[in-house]
């Protein structure tokens, strides 16, 4: 059976130091006419340039979440927060929370089985290209690239949910509940159980990435 992908995403890492305070449109607006424009229209011929330009500025407060031995990461997945940072972060907010699985096996990916995201929606099978590199295990070591500019694609399989963050949902028991397939892809089974209160139930950890 034919597998097509939903969407492509070209992955790209943005300087900091290219983006004065305070943010705006006007900064966004004048960074893409200046180094993405003329790269889409050199690689492209310009006919998948898009014409519109950023008229929203939206500030979002993204986490990642993790259990204390990273078993979800063991597994090739991600779990991801997101909401408007305008709520402060507030735990009230209906929040995004989005399971993905990603690897460089597209065969996989793609023969990959999870639940529905809200509103009946399949999952989202998309293709992530991005620049080539390599982060040695050593925190402390440099990222390495080729000698020659290179790419590398992996697939990714998303499924969104919308859904409050409160402390009592950021357990494994309640990852479970959000997501019911996950147990099929863990290399270990999801521990305790919707009664546990949250000082006695395995909460999953904020990951912080440098």
């Amino acid at each position: 059976m034919r597998q097509e992908l939903d969407a492509r995403e070209y992955k790209l890492l943005l300087n900091p130091s290219k983006f004065h305070p305070p943010l705006s449109t006007a900064s966004a607006n004048a960074f893409w006419h200046r180094e993405i424009e003329p790269i889409i229209d050199k690689c492209f011929d310009g006919i998948h340039a898009v014409q519109n330009v950023f008229d929203e500025l939206l500030e979002r407060d993204v986490r990642y979440w993790d259990t204390r031995d990273c078993a979800l990461a063991a597994a090739e997945l991600s779990l991801r927060s997101r909401v408007d940072a305008s709520t402060g972060g507030a735990t009230s907010s209906e929040h995004q929370i989005a399971l993905k699985l990603r690897m460089a096996d597209f065969f996989v990916v793609a023969d990959t089985r999870l639940d529905r995201s809200d509103g009946e929606k399949k999952p989202q099978f998309e293709e992530d290209i991005a620049p080539y590199e390599v982060k040695p295990p050593e925190p402390a070591a440099a990222v390495v690239f080729p000698a020659k500019p290179s790419i590398r694609s992996r697939y990714s399989l998303t499924l969104k949910r919308h859904h409050r963050w409160e402390e009592f949902s950021r357990t494994e028991a309640h990852l479970r509940r959000l997501f019911p397939a996950i147990e099929d892809l863990l290399k270990r089974p999801l521990r305790g159980s919707d009664r546990e209160r949250p000082a006695s139930a395995l909460l999953l950890e904020a990951q912080v990435f440098s």
